[in-house]
């Protein structure tokens, strides 16, 4: 008899143990995988971070900029003007000659000056002599 309460203490401490072990167990594999969830996001995050500075470079370039502002039918000024702060005087320079690759042909075919609905007809305005 005098044994029985010790075992039974026993019991409940090994029991309890194994409870705490397996609450234990449980949280720190949710952890895991929050952590693994986390850790794939941030790299997804750096890759598109990375992908977006690689297109801010190649739209940063000069030959990327010409070829927008060319399809939106910008031209180079043919003669700068700068202003002498010493007179206030407006003060031309030599006519500007633009880079042969300037607005190319290739380029031009994507600009449509005119590629808007006509008034009130609903169809598209065509250039003369275009047949369906």
């Amino acid at each position: 008899m005098p044994r029985a309460p010790f075992v039974l203490l026993v019991l409940a401490l090994l029991g309890g143990g194994l409870i705490c072990l397996l609450v234990i167990n449980t949280t720190l594999g949710s952890a895991s995988f929050q952590i693994d969830h986390l850790q794939q996001s941030a790299n997804a995050k750096a890759l598109q971070a990375q992908q977006l500075q690689n297109q801010l470079a190649r739209d940063e370039s000069d030959t990327r900029i010409e070829q927008e502002a060319c399809r939106l039918g910008m031209r180079p000024r043919q003669r700068l003007e700068f202003l002498d702060l010493r007179t206030h005087q407006m003060r031309s320079s030599t006519p500007v000659t633009p880079s042969p690759a300037w607005c190319a042909p290739s380029i031009r075919t994507g600009h449509t000056a005119h590629s808007a609905r006509t008034a009130g007809t609903g169809r598209t305005a065509r250039p003369a002599g275009a047949t369906r």
